[in-house]
């Protein structure tokens, strides 16, 4: 959090554009799409990793906002607190889970991991690696169809399948 707050600059100065009533559509961590940073679209001067994705009724576009900044155009700075936490508790989980000590490699020369009642498996063939997910008992995984150039990228893969497999069952 910034001790200075947001409102001075940016869009926040800007006539139309609106103050409050906007809600978050959409939570993204750059470090996903291979991105470092941008600047909040708002203030126009926060650097942010973690975009919140803000709409409102009465503006036409949505904005890519931080924290502090999604915070008071919805009124409510701990909502837009609590979500830049679990993100940010998310990529950390995410950043771990390519050397959890889980992982084997199975009579095929594949890795695989069972975590939290889904089993994951990284294939290789001549295309480069493949995922695989299912739940605990299921006979069949279900693959993607996108390739990955490295194992770790494949794993990180495996954590984004078991996590929306997972939520799925929700």
């Amino acid at each position: 959090m910034t001790s200075e707050s947001p409102k001075a600059h940016g869009k926040w100065s800007q006539p139309g554009v609106p103050h409050k009533g906007w809600y978050c559509v959409e939570m993204r961590d750059l470090h996903e799409e291979e991105a470092e940073y941008q600047i909040c679209e708002m203030c126009e001067k926060q650097t942010i990793r973690y975009v919140h994705v803000m709409e409102h009724p009465s503006y036409p576009n949505q904005l890519e906002c931080g924290c502090d900044c999604a915070g008071y155009m919805e009124g409510n700075l701990k909502r837009a607190e609590s979500r830049d936490r679990e993100l940010k508790n998310r990529a950390t989980r995410r950043g771990k889970f390519p050397n959890l000590k889980g992982w084997k490699t199975s009579q095929r020369g594949n890795a695989y991991i069972s975590k939290d009642g889904l089993h994951a498996v990284v294939t290789k063939n001549r295309n480069g690696y493949g995922v695989g997910v299912k739940h605990v008992g299921e006979l069949e995984h279900t693959f993607g169809r996108k390739r990955f150039s490295t194992e770790r990228e494949a794993r990180l893969a495996a954590f984004d399948a078991m996590e929306w497999k997972s939520k799925k069952a929700d």
